[in-house]
């Protein structure tokens, strides 16, 4: 696990893709294979990507809405819709791990401390959460 940064623990995009990635590194280790294309539909290969992928026809970060109760928050946290808790049938991500995305999400997605301008993703995307 890396370290967080000085900055008023601020997470950055590195952080959150580090645990995204870690958790489906774990999921692949468990059940011996790659996901299936088309089951899996969050993808992050950027903050933006992210933060536009929908399941199941919801929006995975919905502009306005505080991280906890986005939808890519709930799913990684328990079951949303019909579908159950991601990844299916796990490992899950810790509460730690959680509340590290929910603190980046929160504080608008902030790709680095060196962002240009301190600009976030929410804020190039599609505002703020809480605007």
């Amino acid at each position: 696990m890396s370290e967080q940064p000085a900055e008023g623990n601020t997470v950055y995009w590195p952080r959150v893709k580090e645990i995204l990635d870690d958790l489906m590194a774990r999921w692949e280790v468990k059940r011996g294979r790659r996901p299936l294309p088309g089951i899996h539909r969050y993808y992050w290969e950027s903050p933006e990507q992210l933060a536009n992928d929908v399941l199941s026809g919801i929006r995975a970060i919905e502009p306005g809405v505080p991280g906890r109760e986005t939808a890519f928050v709930r799913s990684l946290a328990r079951t949303i819709g019909t579908w159950g808790k991601m990844p299916l049938r796990g490992p899950f991500l810790n509460e730690e791990e959680l509340d590290e995305i929910v603190s980046w999400i929160d504080a608008g997605m902030p790709e680095s401390p060196s962002s240009p301008t301190g600009q976030s993703i929410a804020d190039s995307t599609h505002g703020a959460p809480g605007s």
